[in-house]
């Protein structure tokens, strides 16, 4: 089976990489995790696998996502990636906040399912 897009997904919960990894799987991803900012920091510098969208969690202890999305921006690299951002921050400043940030979708954990979620991927792959 062709792979549909590249993602990269960005937790600190394991659970959460497992699961929504395995969905975006099951549609045809190709599916890379990364638990938390740093390590996903270290990920992009591997130019083999140069992701579509990124799937990123805000809360992290190691570094926020919001830390890690203005350091790929300032990297210059992944800049025809698009990022999701999935939390569960439901604050209306926050959301905007990141619209500065030119992210495709904000997105809070406990108002989605996983297909879902999976869904919204798609969606900014074909985009």
């Amino acid at each position: 089976m062709e792979k549909k897009g590249k993602v990269i997904i960005v937790d600190d919960d394991s659970f959460i990489l497992g699961l929504y990894a395995e969905k975006a799987s099951q549609k045809g991803l190709d599916v890379r995790t990364s638990l938390g900012g740093e390590k996903f920091l270290q990920m992009i510098e591997d130019v083999n696998f140069i992701p579509d969208v990124v799937v990123m969690d805000l809360m992290m202890p190691d570094m926020s996502g919001k830390q890690v999305i203005e350091k790929v921006q300032q990297s210059g690299l992944l800049t025809n990636t698009k990022f999701i951002i999935l939390t569960n921050v439901d604050d209306e400043n926050t959301m905007k906040e990141m619209e500065s940030y030119k992210v495709f979708s904000y997105l809070v954990k406990s108002t989605l399912t996983p297909n879902d979620m999976v869904d919204k991927i798609l969606e900014a792959v074909e985009k």
